[in-house]
């Protein structure tokens, strides 16, 4: 089947490379298993963190004192409580964007977490080539860059509103970290974002995979305390720190003024960590097989950033060697979700065009 696919693309993209990327999504939070709090820590600034077990494995959802002001925070913690780091330099800029993310926050709700029940794996494809400026996909749309080790990735959009959904469509945005096959066919991905489900469920959702294994591969968490609705402001924000394997993410709902952040210690980066790319997608999932794309109309991702290891300053996606992905139905024969060309170095919109 993949090489029938690859064949009917080649007539259309002869210089494309057929990806059959990490799936993210798996089911609505309805065939969800909500989590009981594990343990809650106090700060002593009056915060808490609050631990959450994901199959063994330890989530910590920090949660700053009432009036906490991320703008006059210090370094330590915005740390503490996994908010986007005040810049390192000061460029105006720099600072202006860091400030737009924040300047709108007012809390952080007590966290209140549930998993998916079924786990989903995807057997991955290996590209045909990563030196490449455009690429097709059976569940991705957007963009990714391959010519660094990446560290943090972030982006701003307006959570969609979906004018119409096929029986068991779905939709998600996000940002990852990792995500293409490695030499052995194994996806490492850490991701973040929302998720759609028909016409009038939204979420905000974590996921660290490498689609080998159901015993090496952990489910799709949501946050049920972050309430995301259709026209909210949202910015997604991760990190992968090799230095001490600690994956975080940071979810806004700039609307509301209310954010949720976690973070894990010790992920094993040998089996979730691969550095080597950086995505902004939107996503039809799997769950067994490719879900129906909801209708979603035409978004636009903002903010399209990216650090690496080798320097912890924002750049942006149209600044360097980038890889346009579409998505394709199963076949390759129908267009789905179409992404447009790079705005303001690290804007485009992507466009609905097909539920299946």
């Amino acid at each position: 089947m993949k090489k029938l696919i690859a064949m009917a693309m080649a007539l259309l993209m002869l210089t494309s490379a057929t990806i059959v990327n990490a799936s993210a999504a798996q089911r609505d939070g309805v065939d969800a298993e909500r989590l009981t709090c594990e343990r809650v820590e106090e700060l002593p600034d009056g915060g808490h963190i609050y631990t959450y077990l994901v199959r063994g494995i330890e989530h910590h959802y920090p949660v700053p004192p009432a009036g906490f002001n991320p703008i006059t925070a210090t370094d330590e913690q915005l740390e503490t409580y996994c908010f986007p780091r005040r810049p390192v330099t000061r460029e105006a800029e720099a600072m202006n964007t860091w400030l737009a993310l924040i300047e709108n926050y007012t809390e952080t709700p007590i966290p209140v977490i549930s998993i998916g029940k079924k786990q989903t794996q995807e057997t991955q494809q290996t590209p045909e080539t990563r030196s490449i400026s455009s690429s097709i996909s059976r569940n991705w749309s957007g963009y990714s860059v391959s010519d660094s080790i990446y560290t943090q990735v972030q982006m701003d959009y307006t959570e969609p509103t979906i004018t119409s959904a096929v029986s068991g469509a779905a939709s998600c945005e996000w940002v990852g970290i990792g995500g293409y096959p490695d030499a052995f066919g194994v996806a490492k991905l850490v991701q973040a974002g929302t998720v759609q489900f028909g016409t009038s469920s939204h979420k905000a959702w974590y996921e660290y995979l490498n689609n080998s294994s159901e015993e090496t591969n952990y489910p799709m968490t949501y946050i049920d305390s972050l309430s995301i609705n259709a026209g909210n402001s949202i910015h997604v924000y991760i990190s992968f720190q090799r230095a001490n394997n600690r994956f975080e993410y940071y979810i806004a709902n700039n609307s509301t003024g209310k954010s949720q952040a976690m973070y894990i210690d010790n992920v094993p980066s040998d089996i979730f960590y691969d550095g080597t790319t950086a995505e902004w997608i939107v996503e039809r999932p799997y769950n067994g097989a490719y879900m129906p794309l909801c209708n979603y109309g035409t978004i636009t991702l903002k903010t399209c950033q990216f650090t690496t290891n080798a320097n912890n300053t924002w750049r942006k996606v149209g600044d360097y060697n980038n890889d346009k992905i579409t998505m394709y139905n199963d076949s390759g024969t129908t267009i789905l979700s179409q992404p447009g060309s790079i705005t303001n170095s690290d804007s485009f919109k992507c466009t609905w065009k097909a539920a299946r």
